[in-house]
């Protein structure tokens, strides 16, 4: 499940601003998932600001752990810009295919240009990724007893909590 990702806009919104658009020099979205480029608002936001994103989200289902965290969101979003974060495996007591690692750092890259230049680049990349230990329900309900609820960041639900009210409201 993926909660919160940070703003979503459509292609119209980017073409057509309205009142409500975000304005240009303007940070919006959520410190811990956010690129670079948004959090300074130099650069044009592209696809590749979305897969930063998702690499802080497999950084943390790595890990347990954000890359960057901090008192405030302006030390985060600081932290985003000048700091590179560790290896997963640096945070991490799991065994840690490098490869994925090296993924997952790749899209955590502070130049859009050194990221997967877009999700189809980034899915054939872990297409290819040979992984000894394969990801199992066994593996899945480990992690999740280790790291839930704990030391989740805000926001994330309890694996084991019913959604499906939420689901079918929808």
């Amino acid at each position: 499940k993926v909660l919160d990702f940070g703003l979503v806009k459509s292609r119209d919104e980017m073409e057509n601003p309205s009142d409500l658009a975000t304005r240009e020099n303007v940070a919006t979205g959520t410190p811990a998932f956010m690129a670079p480029e948004a959090a300074t608002g130099k650069g044009d936001l592209d696809g590749r600001s979305d897969l930063y994103s998702l690499g802080c989200v497999a950084y943390w289902l790595l890990t347990g752990t954000l890359p960057f965290t901090g008192e405030t969101g302006m030390e985060i979003l600081i932290k985003q810009v000048q700091e590179e974060p560790e290896w997963p495996s640096e945070r991490s007591d799991w065994d840690l295919p490098r490869d994925l690692e090296r993924l997952v750092m790749q899209c955590l890259e502070k130049d859009p240009e050194k990221r997967p230049q877009d999700a189809l680049a980034l899915a054939a990349a872990l297409d290819h990724l040979v992984v000894e230990r394969p990801w199992t329900q066994e593996r899945a309900r480990k992690w999740w007893e280790e790291y839930l609820p704990a030391q989740a960041p805000a926001g994330i639900p309890d694996p084991d909590a019913d959604t499906t009210q939420v689901l079918k409201t929808r």
